[in-house]
């Protein structure tokens, strides 16, 4: 009598990223969470509505508002202080932990990705020592389909041009070309356009 061979264990997966029915009720909760902010805050009932995660705090000053395009998706424990006008476009993926300080203006294009725990301050302390001496406010802007790696953090003032992208850990302050790829601290250029340096 011959025995069968052994079946190696059977894993179901989803080349979806997981079940169908997940992805549907993150969508339904992220809408739920939404439609509960904007109850709280006017600045978020108008434009289309937002996938909003887990945990995610937004306070709003005078001065503050939040036009956005279709298809904004902010992952959990997103914190954001809006004292200006944030413009955001269209298919926008903001991932898990970013932080967004705005006081004096922020511009973010179209498909824009950021990565985990990214951090975009348009404000700064006018004395490194004296941190309740106020702040130096300069606006931000994003260009269209920049990708921002996890952990890097935008400055006051910085202009990202559309296709650049911004290294992990990366920290930019000024001007970062279209289609240049900048890493490091302070952030520098590696690559351009195809080219490397």
């Amino acid at each position: 009598m011959t025995t069968p061979a052994p079946q190696p264990p059977q894993h179901w997966v989803d080349d979806q990223a997981g079940p169908r029915w997940q992805d549907e009720l993150r969508r339904v909760e992220g809408r739920a969470r939404f439609l509960a902010a904007a109850a709280l805050h006017p600045a978020l009932r108008q434009g289309p509505p937002i996938m909003l995660g887990r945990r995610a705090s937004l306070v709003f000053g005078p001065g503050g508002s939040f036009r956005r395009g279709s298809g904004l998706v902010i992952e959990a424990d997103f914190t954001a202080s809006v004292f200006a006008p944030v413009s955001i476009g269209e298919a926008v993926f903001v991932n898990r932990g970013a932080f967004f300080c705005v006081y004096a203006g922020l511009v973010i294009g179209d498909r824009v990705r950021f990565g985990e725990r990214v951090s975009v301050h348009d404000e700064d302390h006018v004395g490194a020592h004296d941190p309740l001496g106020g702040y130096l406010v300069s606006p931000i802007e994003i260009g269209d389909d920049v990708w921002v790696g996890a952990g890097a953090t935008i400055l006051r003032g910085s202009r990202i041009g559309a296709g650049a992208v911004v290294g992990a850990g990366a920290v930019v302050r000024g001007v970062v070309e279209p289609g240049t790829t900048v890493v490091g601290v302070p952030a520098r250029p590696v690559r351009t356009a195809g080219r490397t340096s």
